[in-house]
């Protein structure tokens, strides 16, 4: 949930969910003439571990929901899975899933595997 602004590393990989809701360059948020291209209250983020105080505030801000790698543990994975799912589900248009890497743990991947996760 990270825009140019809120980065403190500079790093893309962290804004393309910001940028699907329009927010941040808008390079990326006006891609194809689409802005936003996804509507945040059917937006959940599943396994947030790390976030910015940027992207916290955004978070906050637009009242998105957010299951945390705490709440997963408290509650399960499933419990927060079926949240995720029914918010997601209040579209029209079905939903997409997205996987980022950085929620694996090198240590468990085949040595193959590993620069994909540290990357």
């Amino acid at each position: 949930m990270n825009t140019p602004d809120t980065t403190p590393s500079g790093n893309i990989h962290g804004m393309p969910l910001a940028a699907l809701l329009g927010y941040g360059a808008p390079e990326l948020a006006n891609v194809g003439g689409l802005c936003p291209s996804s509507i945040r209250s059917c937006a959940a983020h599943v396994g947030a571990r790390d976030l910015d105080p940027g992207e916290r505030e955004l978070i906050r801000r637009l009242g998105m929901r957010f299951f945390t790698m705490r709440e997963i543990d408290e509650r399960g994975l499933a419990a927060c899975m079926d949240d995720a799912i029914r918010i997601a589900g209040q579209g029209s248009g079905g939903f997409a899933v997205t996987f980022d890497v950085d929620v694996l743990d090198p240590g468990t991947l085949p040595v193959q595997a590993r620069w994909f996760a540290a990357a």
